[in-house]
């Protein structure tokens, strides 16, 4: 063993012992030291953050200033377009009073040179102004520049002014020039007599904007900052450099106007960039558009501008990154150089106890946390001699555990080895009996030292405080006293120290392991609980390969529910056939004798198939859907050949292969079960006698009685089937038909063979026909009939009765049902048309369909607001998986399952008669 001084020099700079790992003895490079590391690493924990700060002030500080001015020059260009607007509103205002006041819409009986020489006074930017009559002939025009007389007098009729005002319309051209480079607008209102209700003039005025221009665009915007205007075409009508609006100049290329011809935001998107102006400045532009004049008023502002106080915050934090640089670096010296130096010492104990030096200790100086890391390792190195020899002593005990083959004998050898493994200490087991889900009572029994196990002395409620609920429920080690546990263990002191460390199989309680300290002694440490673990949890594992059949048994369960249901599928299919061969004949029988016998077969085929889904509802569970009763087994045969004789019959001689049936039963006596699942195995049975005779053939039935047993026999002439196909005939999903067959009917029959406790054999060969023989137990002797009252049925009483129903079928048969009995009914497709009608008319009960877009339990709901007396019945196929209370609740009164019979309706109808009457009695 090495000596603990020499690799603390080695690791301090000393040369290195002899037998030291190559790992610890390669020599480092500058960059690789732990100093230099922490140096950088305080630097960057430093001016990381002052730097993402500062970026992020300057970037928040770019984007709410842009965002302010942005938002300052909108509102400019707002006010320039309330100015404008403002400004052809007034002289449009000021032309209708004219209008209003004078009587213009009569220039042929009054001279209108007056009124319009004095308005034209009254308005200084009004120019020019003229009156047209009712077919656009100038009447009259007058200007303050421009003497005009009749001579200069035009017609005026195709000018697009007229042709606005001649339509209703108040027109605003668009903006000229002047000779005089002046920018004029024309406007023009129509002069309607009202008297007569038709346009007899039309006043035009050129408005002179110089003096708009000159108060919107002297407007300042920041310190170079300006606004212009643009037509709904994107051409300027007014522009602080006048030379532009003289050359028509487009604005298609700025930003904002695009938006503005766009129809888009005023504002540009978060983040954009600027762009030049005409004069190559970077700026940003916003607008605001004229909904009466369609102009637009774009503010541009420089970039460099609006953005200067950015630039200041980005020297400030440049120079706040730089001190914060320089004082990261000297702290960080002086860290990386308090910090190794125990560092140093802490590694060379760590090789010592790596050496296996486990008595090896480090100085301990001062009171901080690196003194008390030392002090941790001192109590480490300690503590792991004492642990080693618990682990060396865990593995001897794991090791005889492994060993053990029956579960007696792992729960002796746990409740003998925990005391030498966790010292003196007393143990027992506690064994569930069955697995706990923490949601009712579970009884345990217990396994003591010795290998005694007693009776179940410890019962647990989900509820209760106890140590050992509380270990399984959190599925953790709990802490308690001897005396919380109910058992003494054998020691004398209640209030000794105990565990309760739960015995898991996956996430499962399975049990506890019980560990009881001798009376005296002191609680149980982190180390010793670790033990406990891994006695708990080899013990766990050992126990759980007892479970491990009865899982596998399980699973067979369920994969045999799965194939149940598929059968019952697929049996449900060849109901189906029989019911569409039958009705397929009835259609060219005319004998009413024969149409009421294919009827009968049909109702019976369908009972059979309402049956085949309800057990396919119910076949999670393995036992019959319905209860046994005695079965007459001639019945059933003379049922099974009448649903399959349109395929051992009609089709057979359709094709020219015909199939005699040879039925040789005696009188059998009864059997108990049920019928409808017998007459699926006979029907399975002929079905694959006749698939095996393509070319014709017999079957013969045959029946036996033997001591308490039924044999019914079923012998074909087909071809039959080999050994191997023979053994396999009642596996699920075997077939030899190909694609025809699903492999589940013989699968089917065994399986209620079986439930029905009887034996199903088949003998064949290649060639030589098959016979499959069904053996089933005799059933008791029917008890003798109680006497009944018989009494004649009542009529029902005649109702107003609601159908609520989207399925037009089950609509049109419930209406017909109920109409056969007398009642009068109002059938509709939905709930929203059944609440309709109940609020129009008065009805005595509402039958209604569960599974509608307005369910039946809101339709009950709706309905029982509105008249709580009303009895409500809920049709559904899926009676059996509602809630009884939550029906209640919403005002269902009765139930009738799908699929019903004309005898259940009149039932359910006569029982909410019966109901009303007696309330009404």
């Amino acid at each position: 063993m090495r000596s603990s001084a020499d690799l603390t020099a080695h690791l301090l700079g000393g040369s290195p012992p002899p037998g030291i790992p190559p790992e610890l003895t390669i020599r480092r490079r500058w960059w690789d030291r732990v100093g230099l590391r922490l140096l950088v690493l305080v630097v960057a924990a430093a001016t990381v953050p002052t730097l993402i700060l500062g970026l992020l002030v300057i970037r928040s500080g770019r984007g709410s200033l842009e965002r302010e001015v942005l938002t300052r020059n909108r509102e400019v260009a707002r006010w320039g377009v309330e100015k404008v607007e403002s400004f052809v509103g007034n002289a449009l205002e000021n032309m209708r009073l004219l209008i209003n006041l004078t009587d213009l819409d009569r220039p042929d009986r009054r001279n209108p040179r007056p009124d319009l020489s004095l308005f034209l006074s009254f308005m200084e930017d009004v120019k020019e102004i003229s009156l047209l009559d009712a077919q656009g002939r100038e009447h009259l025009r007058l200007s303050e520049e421009t003497i005009y007389t009749s001579r200069d007098l035009g017609d005026q009729a195709g000018s697009p002014a007229f042709e606005a005002a001649r339509g209703g319309q108040v027109y605003i051209g668009p903006v000229t020039t002047s000779p005089h480079a002046e920018p004029f607008v024309t406007l023009a209102l129509p002069i309607e007599n009202l008297a007569e209700g038709r346009l007899a003039a039309v006043l035009v005025a050129q408005l002179n904007l110089k003096r708009l221009w000159e108060e919107v665009l002297s407007f300042q915007v920041g310190k170079s900052g300006y606004l212009y205007l643009v037509n709904p075409e994107g051409v300027l009508i007014a522009h602080p450099d006048f030379s532009l609006v003289l050359a028509g100049k487009e604005m298609r290329g700025s930003p904002a106007v695009r938006r503005f011809l766009r129809g888009g935001e005023d504002l540009p998107p978060a983040g954009a960039e600027g762009y030049p102006n005409y004069q190559g400045q970077e700026v940003q532009g916003v607008f605001a558009r004229s909904a009466k004049l369609g102009w637009g008023v774009i503010v541009e502002q420089p970039l460099a501008e609006a953005l200067a106080n950015v630039r200041q915050t980005k020297v400030e934090t440049l120079v706040m990154l730089l001190n914060t640089l320089l004082v990261a670096v000297l702290v960080g010296a002086l860290a990386a150089r308090y910090v190794t130096r125990p560092v140093r010492a802490l590694a060379a104990g760590a090789a010592a106890v790596g050496a296996g030096d486990l008595s090896h200790t480090i100085p301990v100086r001062g009171r901080d946390e690196l003194a008390e890391v030392a002090g941790t390792f001192n109590w480490m190195t300690a503590n792991l001699h004492q642990n080693f020899q618990g682990l060396r002593t865990l593995l001897e005990s794991t090791t005889r555990l492994a060993g053990a083959a029956r579960r007696e004998e792992v729960l002796r050898l746990v409740v003998e080895e925990t005391p030498r493994v966790v010292g003196e200490v007393r143990c027992a087991v506690l064994l569930l009996e069955a697995t706990w889900d923490g949601r009712g009572p579970a009884h345990a029994r217990i396994w003591k030292a010795g290998g005694a196990e007693t009776e179940a002395t410890l019962t647990l409620w989900p509820d209760q405080d106890h140590p050992v609920v509380r270990a399984l429920s959190y599925r953790d080690v709990e802490t308690t006293r001897a005396g919380m546990l109910g058992l003494t263990l054998e020691t004398d002191d209640p209030e000794a120290p105990a565990l309760v460390v739960p015995l898991l199989a996956g996430r499962e309680a399975q049990g506890a392991l019980l560990v009881v300290r001798s009376a005296g002694g002191q609680g149980f440490g982190e180390a010793e609980v670790m033990l406990c673990r891994a006695l708990a949890n080899h013990l766990s594992i050992a126990l759980q390969l007892r479970e491990a059949h009865e899982h596998l048994v399980r699973s067979e369960k369920l994969r045999a529910v799965g194939e149940i249901a598929a059968g019952v599928a697929h049996n449900f299919n060849n109901i189906l056939g029989a019911i569409l061969a039958r009705a397929q004949l009835l259609q060219n029988l005319s004998d009413p004798a024969e149409v009421h016998r294919g009827l009968a077969i049909i109702e019976r085929a369908a009972l059979d198939g309402g049956g085949i889904v309800r057990r396919l509802q119910n076949s999670a569970q393995l036992q019959l859907a319905t209860p046994l009763g005695l079965v007459a087994l001639n019945k059933v045969v003379e049922d099974a050949l009448e649903l399959t004789r349109p395929r051992w019959k009609d089709a057979a001689e359709l094709r020219g292969a015909p199939i005699t049936i040879e039925v040789a039963l005696r009188r059998l006596p009864a059997v108990l079960g049920e019928p409808m699942e017998l007459r699926e195995v006979m029907t399975n049975i002929i079905l694959n006698a006749v698939d095996a005779m393509p070319d014709g053939g017999r079957l013969r039935i045959e029946g036996a009685v033997r001591d308490r047993w039924v044999t019914l026999a079923f012998r074909d002439t087909g071809s039959g089937m080999s050994e191997d196909v023979r053994r396999r005939i009642f596996d699920p999903f075997f077939t030899t038909k190909g694609a025809r067959g699903t492999g589940l009917g013989m699968s089917l029959s065994y399986a209620i063979v079986k439930r029905h406790g009887g034996e199903i054999l088949v003998e064949s060969a290649v060639g030589q026909g098959t016979s499959v023989h069904l053996h089933l137990p005799v059933g008791p002797a029917p008890a003798p009939p109680l006497p009944v009252a018989e009494r004649a049925q009542a009529p029902s009483i005649p109702r107003r009765i609601l159908v609520v129903d989207d399925d037009a079928y089950v609509r049109g048969l419930l209406s017909d049902v109920l109409t056969s009995l007398g009642h009068r009914v109002e059938a509709v497709d939905s709930g929203p048309q059944a609440l309709g009608c109940f609020a129009a008319e008065a009805f005595d009960m509402v039958i209604t369909d569960l599974g509608m877009e307005l369910s039946g339990r809101d339709v009950a709901r709706a309905i029982k607001a509105r008249s709580p007396h009303t009895p409500v019945i809920l049709v559904t196929g899926w009676a059996a998986d509602l809630d009884e209370a939550e029906l209640r609740e919403a005002g269902v009164d009765l139930l009738l399952a799908k699929p019903f019979q004309v005898s259940e309706v009149r039932e359910v109808v006569d029982r909410v008669n019966e109901c009303r009457t007696g309330r009404r009695n």
